[in-house]
């Protein structure tokens, strides 16, 4: 998930960034940089643009 920041997923999402990190602490991450250290992408060296990181949040919040 390089390159893909917490201002970037906020400014995707239309949030703020302490938006984003309070979500990622209800799912059971500690903030947005666990969540990146542990994506599925940061093995597959791919980078999310923001249609993409759209499609994965809203597929994430259907499954929680």
């Amino acid at each position: 998930m390089k390159g893909f920041s917490l201002k970037t997923a906020a400014e995707a999402c239309n949030v703020a960034p302490s938006t984003i990190n309070r979500f990622c602490k209800r799912i059971g991450f500690k903030n947005f940089s666990n969540v990146v250290s542990c994506s599925k992408y940061e093995e597959l060296n791919t980078v999310l643009s923001s249609d993409r990181f759209k499609q994965e949040l809203a597929e994430n919040i259907t499954l929680i």
